[in-house]
Formats: structure tokens, sequence, C-alpha cells
């Protein structure tokens, strides 16, 4: 019958020693090992008839290990539940106590096992002498409306409508560097990447506005994103949110693809 001793080696830590005998895992290898000759596939035998000898010859050793490692690992974690020990390290075997542990399928016998555990330190807190702040949120309209905005976005229906019609619609863009009048600037940045249409200037959304995939409109940077939308894209392509001078850039961008959110009923059964 297994066996496990606790020593205290540290402030916060433990050794366990476990101890099982043979009789503590040898059936179990045996009902293994036979199990394995059942479904054993080896040139020269028909499957389930190779004789259990050879399979002990050829898989012995690593059937018996795992099955004595899997007895210690039983044993060490029904000890730690029923002592309801405060782990908070899972056991660490202690290589110096193992270190000559030698496992032979030809000379089953009783084994030792050592392991190092962390233990939780006790914790005391008199709730009545902490002071805490507590703050209070003044949640405006324009906060709740913020919010449901992002919850119909998050839970619309997506489709992949022909052309863009809303300010809803999400689109898949390719950015590549030009000048004002559309040629493209050799070894200039390209970044494939997605808006929302709304997330884009009025006066760049009339012009995307019913444009289908392919469309290419040569853009100024600052002109067609403004404030954060501006700072996201100059990020996305490679520049520092805060350059003035790439934020003057001309891009072409074109239009991959158009998808659009058709958002939920805000009623009862959605919330």
């Amino acid at each position: 019958m297994a066996t496990i001793t606790r020593e205290n080696i540290g402030k916060l830590n433990d050794k366990l020693v476990v101890k099982i005998t043979k009789d503590d895992y040898y059936k179990n290898f045996e009902t293994g090992l036979k199990a394995y000759a059942k479904n054993a596939n080896i040139p020269g035998f028909r499957k389930g008839m190779v004789p259990s000898g050879l399979i002990k010859k050829m898989y012995g050793q690593s059937i018996l290990t795992d099955e004595i490692f899997k007895t210690v690992d039983q044993e060490i974690s029904k000890y730690i539940n029923d002592e309801k020990l405060p782990v908070l390290v899972q056991p660490i075997p202690v290589e110096d106590d193992n270190k000559d542990l030698k496992i032979d399928v030809n000379a089953p016998q009783d084994y030792s096992f050592s392991f190092e555990v962390g233990l939780e330190p006790e914790v005391k807190v008199d709730p009545k002498k902490i002071k805490v702040t507590r703050y209070v949120v003044d949640v405006t309209d324009a906060m709740v409306a913020e919010e449901i905005d992002k919850l119909e976005m998050r839970h619309g229906k997506y489709s992949e409508p022909e052309a863009i019609s809303g300010d809803d619609d999400v689109l898949n863009i390719e950015l590549k560097e030009s000048d004002k009048e559309g040629n493209l600037v050799e070894e200039g940045v390209t970044k494939a990447t997605s808006v929302l249409l709304k997330n884009v200037t009025a006066k760049t959304r009339k012009k995307l506005d019913g444009q289908k995939k392919d469309f290419k409109l040569v853009v100024k940077l600052s002109d067609a994103f403004d404030g954060k939308d501006l700072e996201n894209v100059l990020a996305q392509l490679g520049f520092e949110t805060d350059d003035k001078e790439a934020a003057k850039k001309y891009f072409e961008l074109k239009v991959l693809k158009v998808g659009a959110i058709e958002r939920p009923t805000m009623d009862e059964e959605f919330f």
C-alpha cells in the first residue's frame, strides 16, 4: 500500500516522499501489457496473437514506467486533496533524491519518489482597517449611445453587398503610395487594411458612396482621415502617428471588398 510522508523544508516549502509497493502498480501493468498485445501489429504475427513475452521484451519497460508514474501521480494528488494542502506550486521532483532511481521491467520492486511543493502563505486581512476610494461614475447619454453602437456593430449580421451604400459598411482596401496624379511611387509604402466607411471624412465618403469592388481613388491621407482614424492609418502604414509630413502623402486607395453590417433589433431578445 502506498504511503506519503510530509517534511517541512522551508517557510513555505514541504517535501513529500511517496512510497509505492509492487502491489500498487503491477496488476495495472499486467493489464496494460495484455491490452497492448491485443492491438499490437508486429510483422510475422497476426494481430492479437503476439506472445506476451515478446511484448514485454519490446514494450514492457515503457509500459511499466508509465504505470509507475501514473500511480505516483494519483497518490500524490489524492494526498493533497485529502489533506487539503494549500498548494501554490505543483509538486516538483527532487532531482538529488530521485537520481539513483532505476526501474527494471525484469525486477519490479518498491519505489520511493521525492517531491517539493510550494505552499500558499497565510494572509490575514481586516477589512475594517482598509481605506478605499469609492468612485461614482457619471454615465452620460453619449456614453450609453456609444456602447449601444458598439453592441449593434459587434452582433450585427454581416453581408457583402455589391456597392458601398451605408456608413456601417466595412471596406477592405489597399493603399499604395503615389503622387497627387496617382502615379505609384517606386518601392513606396503599400498596405492592405480595413476601415468603416463612417471613419473616413465626409468628403471622401461622398466619393466612395455607390462605388464597387476595384474602384480606385487617389487620396491625401489628412484629407481622407482625421483625428484618431488618421493616427491609426499612419501607424498601419508604418509612420509615427504624429508625423505631419506623412499625413500629407498621397495614396491610391483601391476597394478590395465591400462588407455591410445589418444592425440587430435592440429588443428584449437581444439582451
